[in-house]
């Protein structure tokens, strides 16, 4: 039997937007699988873009980055232990807000453009835990034009 398959190549790719953005968890898996030493979490932004972030269990900075997100998706505590097999599919469904940045790669495309790619530099909280974004201390100080 025959199978047609329909393709757009116009439809292009999206990008996570750069800033404060709140992204759903939508896999996470460990690989591999028998003795892992990459966790691979895919995020969903709401304009429907997805972003991939590896964090690699060798490196320290990778672990404080991974226990960030399991901080705000699983609760856990620092020094707290999470199991691959059950505590990753957990975190499927979850949300946190991130900072994300924008990045040129440095190897140009076939047009001669630049690939841009997103990529979390933080990990800020929980939807619900950052509801307001407060002052800088000098910006709360009060001006002139505030005590009249």
């Amino acid at each position: 039997m025959n199978m047609k398959i329909k393709y757009n190549l116009n439809e292009g790719f999206k990008i996570v937007d750069e800033g404060e953005q709140v992204l759903e968890i939508v896999k996470a898996e460990a690989k591999p699988s028998g003795r892992p030493t990459m966790i691979y979490i895919t995020f969903k932004a709401e304009n429907g873009a997805q972003l991939i972030n590896r964090y690699d269990l060798s490196i320290q900075g990778a672990l404080n980055a991974l226990g960030r997100v399991c901080k705000y998706t699983l609760g856990t505590q620092d020094a707290d232990e999470i199991d691959t097999v059950t505590d990753l599919p957990r975190m499927v469904g979850k949300k946190v807000v991130c900072e994300v940045v924008h990045t040129k790669g440095n190897q140009p495309r076939e047009d001669g453009t630049f690939p841009t790619f997103a990529n979390i530099s933080k990990v800020l909280g929980a939807p619900e835990e950052k509801t307001t974004v407060s002052k800088s201390a000098r910006a709360s100080i009060p001006t002139t034009d505030d005590l009249d």
